[in-house]
């Protein structure tokens, strides 16, 4: 069961919070990096992208999201796909069999469940 959160000055920290958004944004202005899921607004791409970064590294991800996205540019193409083709492309990034198995899942809930919706 989970814990109520209370907090005694709410309004507060979410002052304290906005308060240190423009620092933020100015830290990854100077210091952020261009990744090709960042600019991107297709639905596909971005929910691929997130599920790719689960648990690693960005910079090992924009290594396999560019040929992850040639090959699987809707959840159509990876519905239908090889699962060890799959697993073959995103193998450095560890946790294969999890990450495949999310993807595919999700893949077939947007195709089957959804109609090709996401």
């Amino acid at each position: 069961m989970l814990q109520k959160f209370e907090c005694s000055r709410p309004q507060e920290l979410l002052e304290e919070y906005v308060d240190s958004l423009p620092k933020l944004f100015r830290w990854y202005e100077d210091n952020g990096r261009n990744y090709a899921w960042r600019s991107e607004s297709d639905d596909w791409k971005i929910l691929s992208a997130e599920i790719l970064l689960q648990r690693t590294r960005a910079d090992s991800v924009s290594r396999v999201y560019p040929e992850f996205i040639d090959r699987y540019p809707e959840p159509s193409t990876l519905h239908s796909a090889d699962e060890e083709e799959l697993k073959n492309l995103i193998e450095q990034l560890g946790f294969v069999n999890q990450r495949s198995k999310t993807l595919g899942e999700v893949a077939n809930y947007i195709v089957v469940e959804n109609g090709g919706q996401i």
